[in-house]
């Protein structure tokens, strides 16, 4: 009797020992798994320090970067405008100074009065651009958007071409599609981003050099994707590869490498890339052979008839050309009826 209860409690110390055995063993699972989501909570948060550390390394990395990219647009700024602001003024301080002096003849003040209006009017367009880029900046994209018919477009063109200072000895080519076509955009807008393209593309041509607007149309298999690409084409200098993405920089001017014309604060394609940006576009520059640039941007189009659609391409196109021969425009040439 006494050795079944000695083997009893032998039975009972040895269930004991299994069962705290197995207690120990789940315990130290529990551990295990405890230091594991421990271990994996430290790798975590090692690696979002380090992903916080490499983005505040980038942000900073950024920050320097913007702000010296604004410090060089400062610096370009004022060197610019000082000198297209004060190189008029002085011409204008200069000639009040002689007009004072009664002495000179009519002829010898006449030029002077000239020179002073031109001065003028040179201050105020570098004015007016200043005024139309920030207005632009801050206009939403496709604010003031409406159907227009590009006849329409091109005929304020046309007006608005006629009125170039100081361009003369080059004429200007503009061949579009004989069929009515309607655009959904600000109409005043794209007729002002035509204006300035083909103003740089007239000023960087040689004499008796033609400058060409080509819109031609893009058909698509669905009518709601058609479209129509303006083409902007000089026989200039060109614009080297490196610079390509530049000349849409506030006042950026190639001057010294392409040409030693005068071509302002260089804010004319600046404000191309803001007209392009609210109707949705982007302009791109390429080059031309044998020389020369040309400057193309795509809109979405629309025309009132499948019969139009059709015939868009296959009819012979419209045209109208503008010749400048003097220093300045007649009005007289402003008034022409659209052929």
């Amino acid at each position: 009797m006494f050795a079944s209860l000695g083997c009893l409690s032998v039975g009972i110390g040895c269930v004991a020992l299994t069962a705290a055995w197995l207690r120990g063993l789940a315990q130290r699972r529990s551990l295990g798994i405890q230091l594991e989501a421990l271990r994996e909570q430290v790798h975590d948060e090692r690696s979002r320090r380090v992903d916080s550390e490499r983005e505040g390394s980038l942000a900073l990395w950024r920050a320097k970067r913007e702000e010296a990219t604004l410090r060089q647009s400062k610096e370009r700024f004022l060197e610019v405008v000082s000198h297209e602001l004060r190189t008029p003024l002085a011409s204008i301080a200069a000639a009040t100074e002689i007009l004072a002096d009664e002495t000179h003849e009519a002829d010898a003040r006449r030029e002077w009065i000239d020179m002073t209006m031109e001065s003028t009017k040179r201050l105020t367009r570098t004015v007016q651009r200043i005024e139309e880029l920030v207005q632009l900046e801050s206009q939403a994209e496709r604010d003031g958007f409406s159907i227009v018919s590009l006849d329409d477009v091109l005929g304020h063109l046309r007006l608005a071409l006629a009125e170039l200072d100081g361009i003369q000895n080059v004429r200007c080519l503009v061949t579009w599609p004989a069929r009515p076509i309607g655009l959904e955009v600000h109409g005043a807008h794209l007729a002002r981003m035509l204006e300035l393209l083909l103003e740089n593309a007239l000023r960087f041509s040689p004499p008796a050099a033609t400058a060409t607007l080509n819109v031609d149309v893009l058909l698509a298999e669905d009518a709601d994707h058609d479209r129509l690409r303006f083409g902007i084409e000089d026989s200039g200098p060109g614009v080297p590869p490196e610079q390509r993405r530049a000349i849409f920089e506030s006042f950026h001017q190639v001057r010294e490498n392409l040409s030693d014309k005068p071509i302002g604060m260089g804010l004319g394609l600046t404000i191309c890339t803001a007209i392009a940006g609210n109707l949705g576009c982007r302009i791109r520059v390429e080059p031309r052979e044998p020389c020369g640039s040309r400057f193309v941007f795509d809109l979405p189009c629309r025309f009132r008839k499948d019969e139009d659609r059709l015939d868009a391409i296959g009819s012979p196109p419209r045209q109208w050309m503008h010749e400048y021969r003097a220093a300045s425009v007649d009005a007289d040439d402003a008034r022409f009826a659209l052929r």
